[in-house]
């Protein structure tokens, strides 16, 4: 789960509010910077609750170890994926 670290890491509050300060020098007093910050967090938080049931399908996909290989170049599944299952 890598990828999930990497992006947790960019997608963080803290990553954000370092962005819009360093890059676009918004000062962490003005009230755009609190808006900005505040904007984010509802953006994510809704972005989550929105994936969540995507997110576990595909976490309960790897406990099940349905696939038999998952790289950059393929996802191979074991058998065939059952819609009507899922």
């Amino acid at each position: 789960m890598i990828i999930l670290h990497i992006e947790s890491f960019y997608t963080s509050k803290e990553a954000f509010s370092k962005i819009i300060n360093r890059e676009f020098g918004i000062n962490t007093a003005e009230k755009d910077y609190v808006k900005c910050c505040s904007d984010y967090s509802e953006r994510q938080q809704e972005f989550h609750n929105e994936t969540i049931y995507i997110n576990s399908w595909l976490s309960c996909q790897r406990l099940e170890e349905e696939f038999s290989e998952i790289t950059i170049d393929n996802v191979i599944p074991k058998e065939k994926i059952n819609r009507e299952k899922i």
